[in-house]
């Protein structure tokens, strides 16, 4: 994770009032469950009204309710991309990026799902993706979940 990185995310944190995190995923489907490991490791740990966590599995399009509830200005994706990059590398993927990026399991595309919450909340997005091991095998892929969750916290 780089510096850079670290220094993008904690502004978009450092700038909203109030955050969703939702960590999206399969644990059937080898590391498609990278997001839903960060988001229980932030359940654990973070206390903060300023944001709430949810683990969505592979379809956070149900959970537009609550989202739009919760009011945020800020709502987080975290989920498994193929990015071409490195087994645990963490990037935020920009919205024009997302059509060259693979993610496996959705039931909507998140760049359909980020355009509704952005025109009907009013919130930005930010969709934060972990490069699986698409080989199996690499320790990389949970040392970056643990970065990125302690990053968050």
């Amino acid at each position: 994770m780089s510096d850079e990185f670290e220094a993008n995310l904690g502004k978009e944190l450092a700038d909203a009032d109030k955050v969703v995190i939702l960590g999206v995923g399969n644990e059937l489907r080898g590391d498609d469950y990278l997001g839903l490991a960060v988001a229980r490791e932030l359940e654990k740990a973070i206390s903060s009204e300023k944001y709430q966590v949810i683990v969505a599995w592979s379809a956070p399009e149900n959970f537009t309710r609550e989202i739009k509830e919760a009011s945020p200005s800020l709502v987080l994706f975290i989920d498994s991309a193929d990015m071409g990059k490195e087994p645990g590398c963490i990037e935020i993927i920009e919205k024009d990026r997302i059509a060259n990026i693979t993610f496996s399991t959705h039931n909507l595309p998140l760049s359909i799902l980020a355009d509704y919450l952005t025109s009907e909340v009013g919130c930005r997005v930010v969709i934060v993706g972990i490069q699986p091991d698409l080989g199996g095998g690499s320790s990389g892929v949970e040392e970056a979940v643990e970065r990125l969750a302690a990053v968050l916290c």
